[in-house]
């Protein structure tokens, strides 16, 4: 077991200690002690990207086009300390720079957009006020085969070659079954002439593409982009209003572009009309729309994942198709929402966990008293290590004065862990008693390098990840830090591939976990040549 394991955690640590090149001093040996502290940053975040349709597989996201865009882009970084982002097996690993540590009062925002051949342009928003090691999931949409409650249209309008005009008005519509109900569509009226970012005229032809995400089925719902918990969100005056949560009755993404020039705006409005779900009810008065009522809309910019309030559509109801629909009109290009907003907490609401069991990685998601938001709204997942003492952080996103609580579930297994009480939301801190019992045995791996001649020890940094002989999925095991991982993810008896990533490239080897095996430790020797033992 040890042999075997020191291959793939060998090469962690010589990887590891190459993260402390890119912010090291002019030497590299200066201020080095006897023990090399590689946990570098206070936040190490993990994306993992999945088709959202199960029915997909997704092969192919070593490929994806990564961009870090927002105010502190310039402060996320490879844990080998580059910006060559790239995606590995679904995995992409970023830190903050080391040295920065962000706060409730020194809060970091940057987002992740993502693009690729035959996907939709997905943007994750990400605002960081605390240390924290986590995993993100995120969906992304297939235009080819889009998810349960996702339509796709795409058209190509031809513009005048000299005066950039619509010679005629253009209907764009996406399509109906007899699993979505709702649609959307979109009218240019005659004459429109189309600019860039630049205020330029966009002449030729322009590829339009328009989704439709209804409020039916979950699989449309946790695609929601960026989640429907937002952490800062703009009026109509552009003044923020602080977070909150969405609850949504339908989402339109319309993307324009001619030649690689993505269209920024319009000479004229374009009109939007998207039918609504009729179950629909006011969240004011709880009861159902009718016609004349006012349906607010918000516009997302993916580029910079912010959120603004636009105005209110105004509900009609039409005795034909016997259906609701809310109409408005808009001069650009971006993603709509038809959305009930409600504030969010002004200050962050933690929890304490005295835990008691197998500490373990888990998943957690939050759920609101009397299943007040469970109709057209995803409650995201959030993984994290369990242990005792642990604090969770609530995302900024919570509604306001609401009973809640948070429900944890094994990572990998799906196996419940336990539930906290439920409590008010938006009120400090909330000290909480939990047991596990998961039968597992918790393995134990001490893992060090030696510099060869010196007492310098290395203990590597990082994420780990493994999967069993059966399965394609990678999965989790943990956070290593400093050389040290406990996890009972691992059964005994099995064979598993234990892997991790670095710089772009994936480093793997089998692992069988033998019936007596509780723990190891695991030593090499680093090269006398590398700089970190000079």
């Amino acid at each position: 077991m040890i042999s075997q394991l020191n291959k793939s955690l060998g090469f962690l640590a010589l990887v590891s200690l190459l993260f402390l090149l890119p912010f090291s001093c002019k030497k590299p040996t200066d201020g080095l002690v006897l023990t090399l502290n590689t946990d570098l940053s206070p936040v190490v975040y993990t994306f993992k990207v999945y088709d959202a349709n199960p029915d997909n597989t997704l092969t192919e996201s070593e490929l994806f086009n990564i961009q870090v865009t927002g105010k502190d882009a310039n402060m996320i970084y490879t844990l080998n300390g580059t910006k060559n982002f790239k995606f590995v097996k679904g995995y992409l690993t970023v830190m903050v720079r080391p040295g920065v540590t962000p706060s409730s009062t020194k809060p970091l925002q940057f987002n992740i957009i993502l693009r690729y051949k035959n996907y939709l342009k997905t943007t994750i928003p990400v605002f960081l006020s605390r240390p924290n090691k986590a995993v993100v999931e995120v969906p992304i949409i297939n235009t080819l085969k889009p998810p349960k409650g996702v339509t796709v249209t795409n058209t190509t309008l031809t513009t005048n070659s000299t005066s950039g005009q619509l010679d005629n008005e253009v209907k764009i519509k996406t399509p109906v079954d007899a699993n979505k109900k709702e649609s959307t569509e979109i009218t240019f009226p005659k004459n429109t002439v189309f600019y860039d970012s630049k205020g330029n005229t966009v002449t030729g032809d322009i590829n339009v593409q328009v989704v439709h995400f209804d409020n039916r089925n979950s699989s449309s719902l946790s695609s929601f982009p960026g989640g429907f918990n937002a952490s800062d969100v703009f009026n109509a005056s552009n003044q923020s209003i602080g977070s909150g949560l969405f609850q949504t009755a339908g989402f339109v993404a319309l993307e324009m572009s001619s030649q690689g020039t993505e269209v920024n705006s319009f000479s004229q409005p374009a009109t939007v009309s998207t039918s609504i779900n009729s179950d629909l009810k006011d969240p004011s008065t709880n009861q159902p729309i009718k016609d004349g009522d006012k349906l607010p809309i918000w516009s997302f910019d993916s580029e910079t994942g912010q959120w603004q309030s636009m105005d209110n559509s105004t509900v009609r109801y039409d005795p034909t198709s016997q259906q609701y629909y809310a109409d408005f009109s808009t001069y650009r290009r971006s993603w709509y929402n038809y959305d009930y907003f409600f504030r969010g907490c002004e200050f962050e609401t933690s929890v304490k966990l005295s835990f008691t069991g197998v500490e373990t990685f888990c998943r957690y998601q939050v759920e609101y008293e009397n299943n007040r938001f469970s109709y057209w709204y995803y409650s995201p997942s959030y993984f994290t290590d369990l242990y005792n003492n642990k604090i969770i952080t609530l995302p900024r996103g919570l509604v306001a004065g609401e009973n809640i609580r948070i429900r944890f579930f094994e990572a990998n297994s799906g196996e419940e862990i336990g539930v906290t009480p439920y409590f008010q939301s938006c009120y400090g801190m909330y000290d909480f008693s939990m047991e596990s019992n998961n039968p597992n045995p918790v393995l134990e791996f001490s893992v060090y390098g030696r510099c060869p001649n010196t007492e310098r020890i290395f203990r590597p940094s990082g994420y780990i990840y493994y999967k069993d002989a059966t399965s394609t999925d990678w999965r989790v095991l943990g956070y290593m830090s400093n050389g040290f991982i406990r996890t009972p993810a691992l059964q005994q008896g099995q064979t598993y591939t234990v892997a991790t990533e670095n710089a772009g490239e994936w480093y793997s080897t089998d692992v069988t976990i033998d019936n007596d095996l509780t723990s190891a430790e695991v030593e090499w020797v680093l090269p006398e040549d590398y700089s970190g033992c000079k």
